[in-house]
């Protein structure tokens, strides 16, 4: 059953971006916001709570992978296991999704049931301050601008000229 505005704490009234000025940004409706009848407002209520779920467990809309912790799992997996715990101690936490109540409380909570119960797992926010919907933005400008970029790259032209084994060849040298 719905609940009324008042009963239910989920529930908020967010006020769409205009588009139209360019400068007029999205917020939280509050009783002292004013509207004007050209604003468009979408109201969210259990929705909060369930879209953030779905990064845990897509199964719950019927896509068959992992979740967050899975892929984090299979990842640090993928590595040489004389790095698998060192990995797990060294988890940073980014993109803007990250920002959503308690993500960081219930990643940390997934990885413990699938990680070994003597490994440390250590899960950090990007930094105080930062904003982690830019970090992966601000990260690879940073590798261009020092020059690093060629090393981590190749070139549409070497891709179709040797295909697959060109990345093997350059970017599995640890194999």
């Amino acid at each position: 059953a719905k609940l009324s505005k008042k009963k239910n704490p989920y529930r908020l009234e967010y006020v769409l971006p205009t588009h139209v000025d360019g400068k007029t940004l999205g917020y939280i409706k509050t009783e002292d916001s004013k509207t004007t009848d050209d604003d468009q407002i979408l109201t969210l209520s259990n929705e909060r709570i369930t879209v953030p779920e779905l990064l845990f467990s897509p199964s719950m809309i019927g896509i068959k992978q992992g979740g967050i912790a899975e892929a984090i799992t299979q990842s640090v997996k993928a590595c040489h296991p004389d790095i698998q715990a060192l990995l797990y101690k060294n988890i940073v936490l980014i993109g803007g999704s990250t920002k959503f109540p308690n993500f960081q409380k219930r990643l940390r909570q997934d990885l413990r049931a699938q990680v070994p119960s003597d490994w440390e797992i250590n899960i950090r926010s990007a930094g105080s301050g930062v904003d982690p919907s830019l970090c992966a933005w601000k990260g690879g400008s940073m590798m261009v601008k020092s020059g690093a970029y060629s090393n981590y790259s190749l070139s549409k032209k070497t891709y179709e000229e040797y295909g697959p084994d060109a990345c093997k060849r350059k970017f599995y040298w640890y194999a």
